[in-house]
């Protein structure tokens, strides 16, 4: 199985705490987020931050598809059984 990878750019709701005035400068949040496409349909898009070895995911967010402004695929696909090869800095 391929997964994609993929960049998205979406409105979400703020929600404020601390007391405001009612005539405050409410405003939309805009996010930003990247992550493994786990699905994909008309209603959302589910993208998971981190792929396990035994084949979960974690750090997953559904995002509605009327709520994005832009998504971009970083990637044509990964394997998630491909191993990384280790990187040696110095």
């Amino acid at each position: 199985m391929e997964i994609k990878i993929k960049r998205v750019k979406w409105r979400d709701s703020c929600v404020l705490r601390d007391q405001q005035t009612i005539d405050a400068d409410f405003d939309v949040a805009i996010m930003e987020s990247v992550g493994f496409v786990l699905q994909e349909d008309k209603k959302k898009l589910v993208l998971a931050g981190e792929l396990l070895e035994n084949g979960n995911a974690r750090r997953i967010i559904v995002i509605p598809k009327e709520n994005i402004i832009m998504q971009v695929g970083l990637t044509n696909s990964i394997s998630p059984k491909v191993k990384a090869k280790k990187v040696v800095t110095k």
